[in-house]
């Protein structure tokens, strides 16, 4: 379900070409934290001030990141991005490993793989399917 939900979110976005960034990071993170807040009741407790300063890091780390997503959004298609969203699994996993002495079992390294497999086979057909219609490939910047 989450996957379907982050799917139809960078699709929805995808087609937001007349807002702004911002705006749409901006309500984006609103609602985010309505939705966070409703479950606080339930599942909130109090933290020391180290772990609230790492959350802070971390929310600070997911605006930026929120940010520069939404604006490659309108720069590039949807199928040549996603597999470059795939990284933050990678990462997690590192995190948890390095950070965490949290060894990734064998479910994890298998569906890691299934997914980034999956993601290079997106890349690679978006690229035949446009050399197909004679689309030229895009040009670096720089």
């Amino acid at each position: 379900l989450g996957a379907l939900g982050s799917a139809g979110v960078t699709i929805a976005v995808r087609q937001m070409r007349g807002e702004h960034v911002a705006a749409i990071v901006f309500w984006f993170m609103a609602l985010s934290l309505v939705t966070s807040g409703l479950m606080l009741p339930f599942a909130g407790h109090w933290h020391d001030w180290r772990t609230v300063m790492l959350l802070l890091g971390g929310g600070a780390a997911g605006i930026v990141a929120q940010i520069t997503m939404t604006s490659s959004l309108r720069h590039a298609p949807v199928s040549v991005l996603m597999p470059f969203d795939y990284i933050q699994m990678i990462g997690a996993i590192l995190f948890g490993w390095l950070l965490m002495s949290e060894v990734p079992g064998w479910t994890t390294i298998a569906g890691g793989a299934l997914i980034a497999v999956s993601g290079l086979y997106t890349v690679w057909r978006e690229f035949r399917l446009q050399r197909a219609r004679g689309v030229p490939p895009p040009q670096s910047v720089g």
